[in-house]
């Protein structure tokens, strides 16, 4: 994936191509395995998932590492909170329940989609055919 492929970049418009594609060299590298998900699955089906997964694990990444500059999107900043109350404003976070390794996509809506696919995807439970 190319940064002027990233479907989210209207959510970081203040991000250069250059740290988009850092986001996407990242992510490519640490989740490989789930971008190859889906493997039995017909196209174009295969890659629209696997296309929305990278897009979403990207946008995860980089609402973490530049939650200054993310806009219109949910995130906490990558510090997941059980509960908080400051002056009388409560705040808490649910957390999908997730593997060891995975908890951390927890942090922002993107890696709660992401999280999501990832759990439901037929190679999880070696479902084929």
């Amino acid at each position: 994936m190319l940064p002027s492929d990233f479907k989210y970049s209207d959510n970081f418009t203040s991000l250069t191509p250059v740290q988009i594609q850092a986001a996407i060299d990242a992510v490519e590298t640490v989740y490989y395995g789930a971008l190859l998900c889906w493997a039995d699955l017909p196209e174009p089906i295969r890659t629209n998932k696997r296309v929305m997964l990278e897009n979403l694990l990207v946008g995860w990444y980089l609402a973490n590492f530049y939650p200054g500059n993310a806009r219109g999107i949910v995130s906490n900043g990558g510090m997941p909170l059980s509960s908080k109350n400051i002056g009388g404003t409560a705040v808490s976070f649910s957390a999908l329940s997730a593997q060891e390794g995975l908890e951390s996509l927890n942090t922002n809506t993107f890696g709660v989609q992401a999280l999501a696919m990832m759990q439901s995807a037929p190679e999880r439970f070696t479902i084929y055919g």
